[in-house]
């Protein structure tokens, strides 16, 4: 599983979706996707922003890691 699929599958969980990543974390809806997508590289701020977001969110422990390498929990 990708980290765009595990991030969006457990946000569904507790019925948010990746704008509410993106409102949270202060990044905007767009670079999210491209940055979740492989697209875009991201800064080690924006991973931090992220991250954090990501586990107020999902309870999950994601990490600055996980967004600068793209991958999932599980790799």
């Amino acid at each position: 599983m990708t980290l765009k699929e595990q991030i969006k599958t457990a946000l569904a969980k507790r019925r948010f979706n990746f704008g509410h990543l993106a409102e949270l974390s202060g990044v905007d809806r767009g670079s999210v996707s491209r940055i979740l997508g492989g697209h875009r590289a991201c800064t080690a701020r924006v991973a931090k922003d992220l991250a954090a977001a990501a586990r107020e969110l999902t309870g999950r422990p994601y990490l600055s890691h996980h967004f600068i390498n793209n991958v999932s929990l599980e790799d």
